[in-house]
């Protein structure tokens, strides 16, 4: 049997079919390295994207609410009624002033 080994190892077309062989078991390594290195590399720039995509909507929407005016979540009715019923020190409220003020000029 061992004559049969030797005689099979220095078979140039046996040796010719397992470098063969060798070399498209290298290929495919190769292939599924670069393969799995592509996919790790759009893998990580889909989410920096992503990441990049969800800061700019955080922006726009900050902006957007920096630039609602203050008072439009808050009622001016109450506020103004409030300012009405106030009198100056004298006993004078504002609209009395107002009516006032009017009368005179004219």
């Amino acid at each position: 049997m061992s004559a049969r080994v030797a005689s099979a190892l220095t078979n140039a077309t046996f040796t010719n079919e397992l470098n063969r062989v060798r070399d498209t078991a290298t290929e495919e390594e190769a292939l599924e390295q670069t393969m799995a290195v592509s996919s790790a590399a759009a893998g990580a720039g889909l989410s920096v994207l992503y990441l990049a995509w969800l800061l700019r909507g955080s922006v726009l929407l900050t902006t957007m609410l920096t630039s609602l005016p203050a008072w439009r979540f808050v009622d001016p009715l109450p506020v103004m009624g409030k300012l009405d019923d106030e009198e100056d020190e004298d006993g004078e409220s504002i609209e009395s002033i107002v009516a006032d003020s009017g009368g005179n000029t004219a």
